[in-house]
């Protein structure tokens, strides 16, 4: 896991890694400590400031009147390994993996 704060905004870069696959290596299993079978895909939350400027009707008639707005934009990018993708459609398994991250409750 790393993170970094800036003026830009926020990351947190992680890694969810299988924790049997890895007591597997540490005990020396797998072609004796072969970390080949761990699989490592890094997963993301990204936050970055959201400045918008705010017209209201009297600047388009000739007023001064613009606010700004703020708030976050937050994006979550992750990872998970599928199969031998034969079709364009990803297999309902993935899907079903995908959403158990999202709604995760911890």
């Amino acid at each position: 896991q790393d993170t970094c704060t800036d003026a830009t905004g926020s990351l947190l870069v992680y890694v969810i890694v299988d924790s049997s696959k890895i007591n597997t290596v540490l005990r020396g299993g797998g072609g004796g400590g072969d970390s080949s079978c761990v699989e490592i895909l890094p997963n993301e939350i990204s936050i970055a400031p959201d400045l918008s400027q705010h017209y209201s009707a009297n600047n388009y008639n000739g007023g001064n009147d613009n606010e700004f707005c703020s708030g976050s934009l937050v994006t979550i990018r992750f990872q998970i390994l599928v199969g031998n993708l034969s079709t364009t459609d990803p297999p309902e398994k993935s899907i079903i993996d995908a959403n158990d991250i999202i709604s995760y409750n911890s």
